[in-house]
């Protein structure tokens, strides 16, 4: 990522130029990377931010929502989705898509492709227009899902797309998350994951990386959101998963692989 996302990166100057590896300090648990951290101070004053403050609680439905799955899935099976249906928007270069006025307060999952060599940069727009932080932040190719308007009063009237290739963005419901209710999971990049039903009790996982840049996994519960890992490069390690964890979010540039352990 270059300039780092996650749980978001506050949108800032782009620099195009030749891909290059991500190689940033890990953060602190609970903080916000953003890339106005490092702008001279004249310049943080002439810009607006784009999230000042405390980020809101995560909205108390997202259990309701990432539960409404086809029973029986298993690790890396999409499941059927129960309510909603995707939307899928392409183009070339940059643009600014309009969210429908239905769609804009509704917790979405966003599958992402990009196919051009440099800066590929999305940001959700407020109805005022003003940018919240960016969903993605990448240098050349890219496919990855994560998350939109999960926390509360979080509202999308539209995406800025920032890009020099070809993309595809598209919204999916919550409830077509993959599901994870066996005790293995793999997977490559960014992607988010749906425990159905939500952990009871002391579970751990084991948790292995095999890329060269960010690996954050963040566990969701209704109202709740905590760092699981915050690690650059290779890593392998086990960690436990906070009870009434719904929702696992990885941002992630090689391999990873999930397994539980008890």
């Amino acid at each position: 990522m270059h300039q780092q996302r996650g749980p978001h990166a506050s949108p800032g100057p782009q620099v195009y130029g030749p891909a290059v590896p991500r190689r940033h300090p890990p953060r602190r648990r609970g903080a916000i990377r953003s890339a106005a951290a490092v702008l001279p101070l004249a310049l943080l004053v002439a810009c607006e931010p784009a999230d000042t403050g405390e980020r809101s609680a995560v909205r108390t439905d997202l259990i309701t929502r990432a539960t409404a799955t086809a029973p029986g899935g298993t690790g890396g099976r999409t499941a059927t989705a129960s309510r909603g249906s995707a939307r899928t928007y392409r183009g070339t270069g940059s643009k600014v898509l309009e969210l429908r006025k239905s769609d804009r307060r509704e917790i979405w999952l966003v599958t992402l492709t990009h196919d051009g060599r440099s800066n590929f940069v999305v940001t959700p727009l407020t109805p005022g227009g003003g940018p919240r932080a960016s969903i993605v932040n990448e240098i050349g190719r890219y496919q990855g899902t994560v998350l939109l308007n999960e926390r509360t009063g979080d509202e999308t009237a539209a995406l800025r797309v920032e890009a020099d290739g070809a993309w595809t963005v598209t919204l999916k419901p919550l409830s077509m998350a993959r599901v994870w209710s066996g005790g293995r999971v793999t997977g490559r990049g960014d992607d988010v994951l749906a425990l159905v039903p939500p952990n009871k009790g002391l579970t751990v996982v084991e948790m292995r990386h095999s890329g060269r840049a960010n690996f954050i996994v963040q566990a969701y519960r209704a109202g709740d959101v905590e760092y699981l890992v915050n690690e650059i490069g290779t890593w392998r390690g086990e960690v436990p998963l906070p009870k009434g964890t719904i929702l696992i979010t990885v941002d992630a540039d090689g391999d990873w692989t999930f397994r539980k352990l008890g």
